[in-house]
């Protein structure tokens, strides 16, 4: 397992699927993380126009910096190759908000492990460090 306070303290966060449709779960991710002023923001969405303010990759490997945390609010569909391509940048952990399909998550956990990924999800809602104002989830309470 690698070291969890990435999770809790990043310097860098990608938000795969960023966009300003507050309703959708990047939307949300980006709009909380948008307040932190503790890390590095960046916003990945091969959608152009996804984001009206801010600059936006279209591809990981695209971003100005290597991200510390990767949030994936993507469909099923394209997790395994967004972790893959996470992997080749050298990010740090990945959170996964999709459900990955059973038959799937074998591929996904040996993907990460040969990675040195640290991993939250699939299914997650993210994770929030109320001390250092660190929001990476989607969740609608907040």
């Amino acid at each position: 397992m690698g070291d969890l306070g990435v999770l809790v303290r990043p310097r860098s966060v990608a938000v795969v699927g960023a966009n300003d449709d507050r309703a959708s779960f990047g939307g949300r991710i980006w709009h909380y993380l948008a307040s932190s002023t503790a890390v590095c923001k960046m916003a990945v969405n091969a959608r152009p126009g996804a984001l009206h303010s801010g600059e936006l990759a279209a591809t990981l490997s695209e971003l100005p910096q290597v991200p510390d945390v990767v949030v994936l609010a993507t469909p099923p569909a394209t997790i395994h190759g967004l972790v893959q391509e996470s992997v080749a940048i050298g990010a740090r952990a990945v959170i996964v908000l999709a459900q990955v399909p059973p038959e799937n998550r074998g591929e996904l956990r040996r993907t990460v492990e040969d990675g040195g990924l640290v991993l939250l999800g699939p299914g997650s809602l993210g994770m929030i460090n109320v001390n250092d104002g660190v929001i990476l989830s989607s969740s609608v309470s907040l």
